[in-house]
């Protein structure tokens, strides 16, 4: 088993054990897709794969607001 970090947003991550058989480039979870961005000696990182253009920060519009490293 290894801990796996998905990155929700910029600042908030989640924490899971998974077997090393089911680390694959990318991954789906919690109904989104993520991809293996670094991997390291006692976790893998896994961020948010971007869909879509998203929205400027404004909060009337409902969609996400992506980081702008991800844009």
């Amino acid at each position: 088993m290894i801990r796996v970090v998905f990155q929700y947003t910029p600042a908030l991550f989640g924490l899971v054990l998974l077997d090393e058989a089911e680390l694959t480039p990318v991954i789906a979870y919690g109904g989104h897709s993520y991809y293996r961005s670094e991997t390291h000696a006692h976790y893998v990182l896994y961020r948010m794969a971007v869909s879509g253009w998203g929205a400027a920060p404004n909060p009337d519009d409902p969609r996400p607001v992506f980081d702008p490293a991800q844009r």
